[in-house]
C-alpha cells in the first residue's frame, strides 16, 4: 500500500495502479487513521483484515465491508523520500517499528519479527485456524516476490469458498458500476 499524504493505493500483484486509488466506505476511516502516521510519505508492506472480538482476521467482514479495518504492517520498503528496499529486513522492521510507535495509530499493527521459532510459530497458527505465514530473511532486501515464501494452514477454514466470493463479489460489483 502507497501512502502519500492523505491517498492510498492499493498494490495489485506486482503492479501499482494509480487507477487504483481506494475510496470505499470501508478505507476511508484507515485513510484517516494513515493520515496520522508522522511521514511525509511512506510504502507500507502490509495485509489491510477485519478483526474480530478476539482479534483474528474475519475473511467475510473485509470483503463485505461489515467492520473497520485495521492494517497489519510487516515491511517498510519506502520512507520520507527514502528508498529502503536494499537495507536488510531487520532494519527495515526497526524502522516501521519506531514509526508505528510514534503515530500512535490503534489500527495501524506492527506484524512482530519473530525468530529461530518457526515449528512453534506454525502450530500455534494452525491451533488457532489461521491462514499462515510470511518467511522472509532477516538480513534480505525488500523484494515483492522470490525472497520470501508463505507457509500456509492447510486446515485454514476460511479458505473454503474464497475464490466463489471473490469471483461473485467483482461481479457484483462489475453490476453495480455500470
Amino acid at each position: 500500500m502507497v501512502f502519500a499524504a492523505s491517498h492510498m493505493f492499493l498494490r495489485i500483484a506486482a503492479n501499482w495502479s494509480p487507477e487504483r486509488k481506494i475510496t470505499t466506505r470501508a478505507s476511508i476511516p484507515l485513510k484517516a487513521v494513515l493520515a496520522n502516521l508522522k511521514a511525509a510519505d511512506a510504502i507500507l508492506d502490509g495485509e489491510i483484515v477485519c478483526l474480530d472480538g478476539d482479534g483474528y482476521s474475519q475473511f467475510n467482514q473485509l470483503l463485505y465491508r461489515r467492520a473497520e479495518p485495521a492494517f497489519y504492517v510487516f515491511d517498510l520498503p519506502w520512507l520520507n523520500e527514502h528508498d529502503l528496499r536494499q537495507l536488510p529486513l531487520i532494519e527495515r522492521k526497526k524502522q516501521l517499528h519506531k514509526l508505528i510507535s510514534k503515530s500512535r495509530c490503534e489500527r495501524i499493527i506492527y506484524a512482530q519479527h519473530i525468530v529461530e521459532r518457526g515449528t512453534a510459530l506454525y502450530q500455534e497458527i494452525c491451533e488457532r485456524d489461521l491462514e499462515g505465514i510470511v518467511c522472509k530473511r532477516k538480513d534480505g532486501a525488500y523484494s515483492s516476490s522470490g525472497h520470501w515464501s508463505k507457509v500456509l494452514n492447510p486446515n485454514y477454514t476460511q479458505h473454503n469458498g474464497r475464490h466463489e466470493k471473490f469471483t461473485a463479489f467483482n461481479e457484483r460489483s462489475a453490476r453495480i458500476s455500470r
